[in-house]
């Protein structure tokens, strides 16, 4: 039987028509509900495979695709934006996500009290992984418009009494 139970979650497991196994929880404790979304993913499948429709792709899944086939020199901060995103996108597809979503991260963000080039660095991850699956992984996606927030254009920043001292010593003042 291509239903079964782990614990109290019913799963799925079949053949696609292009040959892949299949195997998938359906998040679902009922049976009836479990047998639709069966239902319905293998009718998806067939659609993709036959009628060249493009499939449909999780938000979790794109992330992971996102990390494999980019090399960000900050892996650090990468991480900490996307475990940020994931409570607003970790259930959803890519052709889910609307403007609502984007601006609800944004108004929490802000409500956090953090500054726009913090909130822009999540958008701009945010971006490059919806851009990334509408052009190049042929995915079902019609990312929302983002436009980034306004930053100061100068930076202040502050010498260090260090670094003010270094400066003064190496005979480059004035």
């Amino acid at each position: 039987m291509s239903i079964y139970k782990r614990n109290t979650i019913w799963w799925v497991e079949f053949m696609a028509p292009d040959g892949k196994r299949i195997q998938r929880s359906t998040r679902t404790g009922d049976r009836q509900q479990a047998s639709e979304y069966e239902a319905k993913l293998k009718s998806d499948l067939w659609r993709i495979f036959h009628l060249g429709e493009k499939p449909r792709l999780l938000w979790k899944e794109a992330v992971l695709k996102f990390r494999s086939e980019t090399q960000n020199k900050d892996k650090v901060n990468e991480i900490s934006i996307f475990k940020y995103l994931d409570p607003f996108f970790g259930h959803m597809y890519l052709d889910e996500i609307r403007r609502m979503h984007v601006d609800e991260i944004i108004q929490k963000r802000l409500n956090e009290g953090v500054k726009n080039a913090t909130v822009n660095r999540i958008l701009q991850k945010l971006r490059a992984v919806l851009n990334k699956a509408h052009k190049e992984w042929e995915v079902k996606c019609d990312p929302p418009y983002i436009k980034l927030l306004k930053e100061p254009k100068k930076r202040i920043r502050w010498l260090t009494e260090t670094v003010a001292q270094r400066l003064y010593s190496s005979g480059n003042h004035a």
